[in-house]
């Protein structure tokens, strides 16, 4: 996935003045000169530190300019619980087959992400539940779910750049559902104000979840029923019980059962489809030392600055 960079358009200028050879304009302070470019330097600084996912065509380029670290990040399609069709079971168990994850992964993130099975712990955590099956790309059995759902016509999903992938993920999807006769209308919403108005507010729509430190953390602040980020509208009681007494349990391995259990839970019930693992790519210079990768997010957890140096 490229990255784009706006150009930075220039000022309009005062009424009477032209571009070139206009009046001349009144010198400005010294002091105000300064915040000027103080102001400006910092928005460069902003710029240059806001967190990207790289997708350079010459894969050889990122041999000795990156460190891969993976995210705990995951891009998920929010089914509300509450709204049909979506509401429906089977509508939800035809959209999680109807996701391609290796095509995601390939041709969505370029190969930096991790297939996910619809749960948000990532096979890099010590919690992770490593036998729960995977969930397939299948469409026989999303057709199958499709009618039991008894679901025809448009279905609206809202993507935007704001969520990684989205759109493009969205597309896939589309153009899986028009072979088992389900027409995904998408729609392409502007990355500005996403989050305030769209997400969480239809049916079906995308989100991106950050890197947690913690499995408690991540599963109370968007699977408990009271959470206030709870994509999907999800309530399960016995998952609300389970994560409460994993949270208060000292033995280690009946803590990772208890969110084993959890996993497997949010994976057949949940109204959420979790397709992939995003991976950050922390493109950096060879003489920077002291990076490295933190699995709660890129640039060692945006704490770079007190651990790394230039080697002369």
């Amino acid at each position: 996935m490229g990255v784009e960079i706006e150009r930075l358009a220039r000022p309009a200028l005062p009424a009477g003045v032209a571009a070139m050879g206009g009046p001349e304009r009144p010198s400005m302070p010294l002091a105000q000169r300064l915040a000027i470019l103080t102001a400006l330097l910092a928005l460069i600084l902003v710029l240059g530190a806001t967190e990207i996912s790289l997708s350079w065509s010459a894969r050889s380029r990122l041999e000795d300019f990156r460190d891969d670290a993976m995210a705990l990040a995951n891009t998920l399609s929010a089914l509300l619980v509450d709204i049909a069709p979506t509401g429906n079971p089977d509508f939800v168990m035809a959209m999680k087959y109807l996701i391609d994850r290796e095509q995601a992964k390939s041709a969505v993130f370029r190969g930096f992400a991790v297939v996910a099975n619809d749960q948000p712990i990532p096979p890099s955590h010590r919690y992770y539940l490593a036998g729960l099956p995977q969930r397939p790309y299948d469409l026989d059995k999303a057709k199958f779910h499709l009618k039991k759902a008894n679901v025809s016509g448009n279905v609206p999903v809202y993507a935007t750049a704001a969520a990684n992938g989205s759109i493009d993920m969205a597309v896939l999807m589309q153009q899986s559902a028009q072979k088992i006769g389900l027409n995904l209308a998408v729609n392409r919403v502007p990355a500005d104000g996403y989050w305030s108005n769209h997400w969480m507010k239809h049916p079906l729509t995308f989100g991106n979840i950050n890197p947690r430190t913690s499995a408690d953390q991540l599963f109370t602040q968007f699977f408990k029923s009271d959470a206030p980020w709870n994509e999907s509208g999800w309530k399960n009681e016995q998952f609300d019980q389970l994560l409460l007494a994993a949270r208060a349990e000292p033995d280690e391995a009946k803590r990772k059962k208890m969110y084993g259990d959890m996993q497997v839970l949010v994976h057949e019930k949940c109204p959420i489809g979790i397709p992939v693992f995003i991976s950050f790519l922390d493109g950096h210079s060879t003489r920077i030392k002291g990076l490295v990768p933190t699995p709660a997010g890129g640039w060692m957890y945006y704490t770079f600055a007190e651990h790394v140096w230039l080697d002369g």
